[in-house]
């Protein structure tokens, strides 16, 4: 849902690259982020955040991180749930 993209809160991309820059960087292209878990660098709802799993370090089911009692944790929808999965992997 488009109500779930950020502009206000974006992360940057060097487009030679695709890699994730800090902000200020030459020719970085501002992207904005997504939900709670989507963007480069950009999880639990903010820049650098933690990421909750079960006891194992397995990740959590879309229903258990939605009944979080920390809503910046709360997948905003199915595509923002993919996109904590993903942060899970590429943090491994």
């Amino acid at each position: 849902m488009m109500a779930y993209i950020q502009w206000d809160r974006p992360f940057f991309v060097d487009p030679s690259t695709g890699e994730v820059v800090p902000a200020g960087t030459e020719g970085a292209v501002a992207v904005p982020t997504y939900g709670n878990y989507g963007g480069g660098g950009y999880s639990a709802g903010k820049f650098g955040g933690e990421l909750s799993t079960a006891l194992s370090g397995d990740p959590l089911s879309q229903e258990q991180l939605t009944q979080s009692k920390i809503g910046s944790e709360n997948p905003v929808d199915d595509l923002d749930y993919l996109f904590y999965l993903h942060d899970l992997v590429v943090s491994a």
